[in-house]
């Protein structure tokens, strides 16, 4: 994990970021959160951060998020955050519009999904997922469903998926 230091001044460059317009009041940023939790976890989670990172630098720094991962997807393609956590996908959509600028990214470590079944399910292998239904955060949601649902269809296996709004 970076220093707070380190954090610190990946987010004053953030702060900086040409998706922001000159004159914008720049005493004041929001910063949103993908739902992959409850907003009261996630609050719980970044508002620690933000709180110093808002002492350090005189800029307050506010946390957001939204009900729902298509929620927030609505919100970054209008650009309603100054800055945001989100995954590499977003990243992709959100580049190119509104001009999310990425300025930090976990390095050395490769994304996986991991599909989850009850315990008593009896499942050998993902072909006994086949012409059953599946739950998955958002459409969007890289790891939780994108990865998985690939790796599925690549292995020529046919699920409904059921779309439930975040990863809890």
């Amino acid at each position: 994990m970076p220093s707070f230091r380190t954090l610190l001044s990946t987010l004053l460059v953030c702060v900086y970021m040409p998706t922001l317009a000159a004159g914008d009041d720049m005493t004041k940023l929001t910063f949103g959160v993908v739902p992959q939790q409850s907003a009261s976890k996630l609050a719980n989670k970044w508002s620690p951060i933000l709180k110093r990172i808002s002492e350090e630098t005189g800029i307050q720094i506010s946390f957001a998020t939204a009900p729902s991962i298509p929620m927030f997807e609505k919100k970054l393609s209008e650009g309603e955050y100054d800055l945001a956590y989100m995954n590499p996908l977003h990243y992709t959509f959100y580049s190119q519009s509104p001009g999310y600028v990425a300025i930090a990214k976990q390095a050395d470590k490769k994304i996986r999904g991991i599909i989850v079944a009850q315990k008593d399910a009896k499942l050998t292998s993902l072909n006994d997922l086949n012409n059953t239904s599946m739950a998955f955060p958002a459409p969007l949601a890289f790891a939780a469903t994108v990865l998985p649902t690939a790796e599925l269809k690549g292995q020529d296996i046919q699920i409904k998926p059921h779309y439930v709004k975040s990863h809890d």
